[in-house]
């Protein structure tokens, strides 16, 4: 790719977005080591289990949001953000698999990247019985997927408005 068109003005605002809203999630997670707390092992309550479920529903309204009143930046900075979270579960999933010490490392960037959704995940692994961080997984990586289909729906509906005023000779 071109460097230039990475760091053009269109690109520059989703960058700015995505990179700021990494760095809020570490200021905020890693120096008070909440990284390190897990849900698993805790008595779910109702209200963490409800609250947890409701963030995760909101951002998908949030989602939907951001694709109605078209805000491209906006949507292209959180699927950079979402993506960071789904590539280190990525990489602890690789790790995990070839049986590597290293796995501890992506799994812990991953743990905070998902912090907030874990109650309601923990919830759907013990009526499930799938393994807490492979149900968080899922459900995380259906929120990227869901980011990045907005971030590609938006781009099409411009694309779409843009040509149907060219060929309508629309001003």
């Amino acid at each position: 790719m071109n460097i230039k068109k990475i760091l053009s003005i269109q690109n520059r605002i989703p960058l700015f977005i995505g990179l700021s809203l990494i760095i809020i999630n570490i200021l905020i997670i890693f120096p008070f080591g909440l990284h390190n707390y897990s849900f698993e092992s805790q008595a779910s309550t109702p209200t963490a289990v409800f609250l947890s479920a409701s963030i995760y529903i909101g951002y998908i309204i949030f989602c939907i949001f951001i694709w109605i009143k078209r805000y491209s930046a906006l949507a292209k900075g959180l699927f950079l953000y979402q993506f960071t979270g789904a590539l280190s579960f990525a990489v602890y999933f690789i790790c995990y698999i070839f049986g590597m010490d290293f796995q501890i490392y992506p799994y812990k960037i991953f743990h905070a990247w998902t912090l907030l959704i874990e109650p309601f995940t923990v919830l759907l692994a013990r009526i499930s019985g799938i393994h807490v961080k492979f149900i968080t997984a899922l459900f995380y990586l259906l929120l990227t997927f869901i980011t990045g289909k907005i971030v590609i729906a938006i781009k099409k509906d411009i694309e779409y408005e843009k040509k149907y005023k060219e060929d309508h000779n629309i001003i």
